[in-house]
């Protein structure tokens, strides 16, 4: 089912064409996010955030907020793409007093990623636009 709603946005955001009006091109992403959310249950920039996290990275916890990116990391973890530990420190032993957040890709969230990353390197989709 999920692969099925990631084929639909797929298709959604190439057949999406993008004109030069600011305006036009804001209304083109609105509705851009609104079928990720439909398609996936998560926002654009949650989409976005998820290609870019690694089971090995960690981040401050502080920064995560101040940033306001825990919110697309809520949004992954409420739809069941990652899951988030939070720890005391480093697992190196160091920054002891500091919170620090581990995000790490489940089953459907590396399929996601997979898949769009595919996309990315798919020549085929590149000619037709």
């Amino acid at each position: 089912m999920k692969r099925q709603m990631l084929i639909f946005l797929t298709i959604i955001i190439f057949s999406i064409p993008i004109y030069s009006s600011e305006k036009n091109i804001e209304d083109k992403i609105n509705a851009l996010n609104k079928n990720t959310f439909k398609s996936l249950g998560i926002s654009l920039t949650a989409l976005s955030y998820l290609m870019t996290v690694s089971p090995t990275q960690y981040m401050p916890l502080w920064y995560l907020k101040e940033s306001g990116n825990i919110e697309h990391i809520k949004e992954l973890e409420k739809a069941g793409y990652v899951k988030v530990t939070i720890l005391k420190g480093l697992p190196d032993g160091t920054m002891l007093k500091e919170e620090q957040v581990n995000i790490i890709p489940l089953h459907t969230g590396i399929e996601i990623k997979r898949c769009l990353s595919e996309l990315k390197h798919n020549k085929s989709i590149k000619k037709d636009i």
